[in-house]
């Protein structure tokens, strides 16, 4: 079977995606098999796709039942909210003051 593209796999409905995850595992059943009894397999890096897209086919299952929506713009394009994040943590009080006021009078000992 040739490789499943995200792409594709997001254009099918639930019960073709079932369709294929069941084609997929029983094919992976087929070429374990054959190695089991002792066959070379077909393609060595057969198994791996095969795998790949069997997880991709549940990523999407499982994305379609919790409701997710998925993005279609690269990670690089996608808005970066990082300053924002790092903003609205809550600070320890120590750095609510001026760098002047934090150092003076806290490790020396009263006299």
């Amino acid at each position: 079977m040739a490789i499943i593209r995200k792409k594709e796999l997001r254009k099918l409905d639930e019960k073709e995606l079932n369709k294929k995850l069941i084609e997929l595992k029983s094919e992976l059943a087929k070429e374990k098999a054959n190695i089991s009894i002792g066959a070379s397999a077909t393609s060595p890096g057969k198994l791996n796709d095969i795998k790949r897209a069997i997880a991709r086919i549940q990523t999407i299952n499982n994305e379609i039942s919790k409701g997710k929506e998925f993005s279609k713009e690269p990670l690089s394009r996608r808005a970066k909210n990082k300053r924002t994040v790092r903003d609205n943590r809550t600070k320890p009080s120590n750095l609510s003051k001026p760098s002047a006021e934090r150092g003076k009078g806290e490790n020396k000992k009263n006299e």
